[in-house]
């Protein structure tokens, strides 16, 4: 069961080691990544402002909508890690995501995610610029809206 764990953790850490792995490597590992991909249709929600965090994800394919208070304030693209503010702030979640097209995405347990990051420190770096990136926005919007 380890072993089975540690390759999983391998493998997922190999797509977060890539902005948007390359087919090859999806066909390859497959059957791994079956166990944690989930397809979500047009429309369909996929958390709410103010859930509790309990995964992390990542677009395959899509484009999701970021919503907060009946607003859209931005766009989740393919190869995007996002769900990950609530997980390491230990909050719920600050805006509700839904589907804007059909679209198939990863869903990593919290304990999954944390191997991932303690092995790769190029995502905890990606993940930071993201994050800071996010702050520099809200800060943007919130002198230029009322």
């Amino acid at each position: 069961m380890f072993v089975t764990y540690r390759a999983d953790i391998l493998i997922l850490n190999k797509l977060f080691s890539d902005t948007r792995p390359s087919n090859k490597f999806i066909i390859l590992n497959k059957k791994i990544l079956e166990k944690y991909t989930r397809e979500i249709d047009k429309g369909e929600v996929l958390f709410n402002l103010g859930d509790d965090s309990d995964s992390v994800y990542y677009l395959m394919n899509g484009e999701l909508d970021v919503i907060v208070r009946d607003k859209n304030i931005g766009n989740i693209t393919e190869g995007e890690v996002f769900g990950e503010m609530a997980h390491l702030t230990g909050e719920v979640r600050s805006a509700t995501v839904k589907a804007k097209i059909d679209s198939e995405l990863i869903i990593l347990p919290a304990k999954v995610f944390d191997e991932i990051i303690k092995d790769n420190p190029e995502l905890s770096r990606r993940l930071m610029q993201t994050l800071c990136e996010r702050l520099k926005k809200a800060q943007f919007m919130g002198r230029f809206s009322g």
